[in-house]
C-alpha cells in the first residue's frame, strides 16, 4: 500500500496550529506506518504533483525526515497517473479543508476526479462542521465555501472524523439534507469511520510530562476567538481576584492568534487585569515553559470538532478545565480534567475557583493522568491504514462476489434476476446465443450519480455469420454495452460496420 498524502495548503499555512499543525504530525509520522508521497495541486498543469525538495523543507522546517523528493517531482508535460504503479494499491488522503487554501478552492474536488480516473482510492480527514453551525458572525463568511466542502467529502471512499462527537455531527448533517433528496443512508453512512486524534504530539518531551515546578499560573491556548471564550474565563479570573476569593499573585499566561472579533474586549481585560500575560503566537518552548509551572490549563471553548489544547495539557501532565459536552467531553473521558457548563458564567467561575483554592483537586487529577495509557501519532496512523486496508479487503470481497453473481448470470438458461451485496444483477435473453446482464450499481451519495448508469456485459455465442444477420435494435443494445464477450474477433467491427450503415450513434 502506498499513500499519497495531499498537503498543499499546509505548505503555505502562515501559522502551524489548528489544522496544518494536524497535517504536519501526520506527515511526520505516516512513513513510520506505510510508503508515502507527498503531493500538491499543481494548477498549471491541472494534475497533482510530487513535493520537491523547496517543499518538503518547508513542511517539515528543522526537523529531521527520511522523506526524499519523488524522482517525478519536476518532471514537465507528463501524466500524473503514469507515475501510480499499483493504483488499486494507492490510497489519496487528504487531511487538510483545501477551501482555507485561497489560489484554488476546488483543488480537492479536482484531486479527487483525477483519483478516481486513475484508480485511486480516496479519504479526507474531517474536522468539524462550525462554520455550518455556528451562528456567530465570525463564521459567516466561511459558510457557502464549507458547505460545497462537506458535499464534496461525499465523493470519498473514507471520511475519518477526528472525533466521535465530529462524526455524529456529519452524520446528522448527511441525514438532514440527503433526506430531502430521497438518498439512502446506507450509501454514505459506512463511508464515516472516526479515529480520535492523539494526545502525545512530536514536541512532548521524551517521558510525556515535564520537570513541573507548579507556581500560581494559569495557561490558556489556542486561537482568541468568541467560540474559544477566552475572554469570558479572563474575565471570571479578573473577578476572582478582585473579590479576593483566589490569590492576587495568580499570572494567567494567554497563548494564540487574536481574531479581530474578540480584540477590543480581551484588550480591555488586559488593561484591567496586569496578571494576565499575552504571548501571542508563541513558539512551542515558551508554552511549554508556562506549562511546566501551570497548576491547570483552561480550554473553555463550546465549539470543537477536537480541541488540541486539551490533549496538549494532558499530554503535558496539566490538569485542564474544558467543557462537559461535545468533543471536549469526550477527550475528557479517562481522567486529568474538570469539566463543568462553560457556557454558564456561574459555572465557569466556580470551576476556576475550586482549582486554584485547592491543591489536592489539582494533584488528584495529575495522579489520574498519571495513570492514562496516552496515544501517539504513531498510533493514530496505524489506526487510520488499518481502516484503509479494511476497506480494500471488504472491497474485494463485494468485487468478487458480484463478479461471481455475474457469472452465473452469464451462464444462465434463461431471464434472471437477482442480488449481490445491493447490486441488482439482471440476465435477459434477446436470441437462443445472446444474452445481456445488467448490474445496477445503486443509488449515488453525491452530484456524480448521472454517471452511476448500470455496468453492462454482452455475451454472443453466434459466430460472425449469423451475428450479422441480427435486426439493428439487438445490435444497437450490444454496441452499448460496457463489455462484449464474442467468440469471433472481428464480429464487433462487423457491427460497427453494421451500425454505421443504419445511422447508429
Amino acid at each position: 500500500m502506498k499513500i499519497l498524502l495531499f498537503v498543499a495548503c499546509t505548505l503555505r499555512a502562515r501559522l502551524k496550529s489548528g489544522v496544518p499543525r494536524v497535517v504536519a504530525e501526520i506527515a511526520k509520522t505516516l512513513g513510520q506506518v506505510v510508503a508515502v508521497d507527498f503531493v500538491k495541486w499543481d494548477a498549471i498543469e491541472g494534475q497533482l504533483r510530487y513535493l520537491d525538495k523547496a517543499d518538503l523543507a518547508e513542511l517539515f522546517g528543522d526537523s529531521d525526515t527520511p522523506a526524499r523528493p519523488h524522482r517525478m517531482c519536476h518532471r514537465v508535460q507528463y501524466c500524473f497517473g503514469d507515475t501510480i504503479d499499483e493504483p488499486h494499491r494507492t490510497w489519496l488522503l487528504i487531511p487538510e479543508i483545501t477551501h482555507h487554501e485561497s489560489d484554488d478552492r476546488d483543488a480537492s474536488a479536482r484531486a479527487v476526479s483525477q483519483a478516481r480516473e486513475y484508480g485511486i482510492r480516496t479519504a479526507a480527514i474531517f474536522y468539524d462542521l462550525i462554520p455550518l453551525t455556528n451562528t456567530n458572525p465570525t463564521y459567516q463568511p466561511l459558510f457557502k465555501p464549507h458547505l460545497q466542502y462537506v458535499e464534496e467529502l461525499l465523493r470519498f471512499d473514507r471520511i475519518v472524523p477526528i472525533s466521535a462527537t465530529s462524526a455524529r455531527a456529519l452524520e446528522s448533517h448527511y441525514r438532514n439534507t440527503l433526506a430531502r433528496e430521497d438518498v439512502n443512508a446506507q450509501s454514505w453512512s459506512s463511508k464515516i469511520v472516526p479515529i480520535l486524534l492523539p494526545e502525545i504530539n512530536s514536541e512532548i518531551p521524551s517521558g510525556r510530562q515535564l520537570v513541573h515546578n507548579e507556581k500560581p499560573v494559569i495557561v490558556l491556548v489556542g486561537t482568541v476567538e468568541p467560540r474559544k471564550r477566552q475572554v469570558e474565563a479572563l474575565e471570571a479570573i479578573t473577578r476572582l481576584q478582585n473579590d479576593h476569593t483566589i490569590p492576587d499573585a495568580i499570572e494567567t499566561h494567554v497563548f494564540g492568534f487574536l481574531d479581530p472579533h474578540v480584540a477590543p474586549s480581551f484588550h480591555r481585560i488586559l488593561k484591567a487585569n496586569p496578571q494576565i500575560k499575552y504571548f501571542g503566537y508563541a513558539d512551542r518552548d515558551t508554552i511549554r515553559s508556562s506549562y511546566r509551572q501551570a497548576m491547570f490549563s483552561i480550554f473553555a471553548s463550546n465549539d470543537e470538532g477536537y480541541g488540541l489544547p486539551i490533549a496538549e495539557s494532558l499530554a503535558l501532565g496539566v490538569p485542564c478545565l474544558t467543557a462537559n459536552f461535545g468533543a471536549m467531553a469526550e477527550v475528557a473521558q479517562g481522567g486529568g480534567y474538570l469539566t463543568c457548563d462553560v457556557n454558564d458564567a456561574t459555572a465557569l467561575t466556580n470551576a476556576i475557583r475550586g482549582l486554584c483554592n485547592d491543591p489536592s483537586a489539582r494533584q488528584r487529577l495529575r495522579d489520574e493522568i498519571a495513570r492514562r495509557q496516552l496515544r501517539d501519532w504513531n498510533m493514530y496512523c496505524r489506526e487510520l491504514v488499518e481502516g484503509f486496508k479494511r476497506y480494500d479487503e471488504e472491497t474485494e470481497v463485494v468485487a468478487s462476489r458480484i463478479e461471481a453473481a455475474v457469472k452465473e448470470a452469464l451462464i444462465a438458461g434463461s431471464d434472471t434476476a437477482g442480488d449481490a451485496e445491493g447490486h441488482g444483477v439482471t440476465a435477459t435473453d434477446v436470441g437462443p446465443d445472446i444474452r445481456f446482464v445488467s448490474v445496477e450499481r445503486g443509488p449515488a451519495a453525491d452530484s456524480s450519480a448521472p454517471f452511476r448508469k448500470p455496468f453492462t456485459v454482452c455475451r454472443v455465442l453466434d459466430g460472425l455469420e449469423k451475428a450479422t444477420t441480427l435486426g439493428t435494435t439487438v445490435v444497437s443494445h450490444a454496441l452499448r454495452t460496457d463489455l462484449l464477450g464474442l467468440v469471433a474477433a472481428d464480429m464487433a467491427q462487423a457491427w460497427v460496420d453494421q451500425a454505421r450503415a443504419t445511422g447508429f450513434r
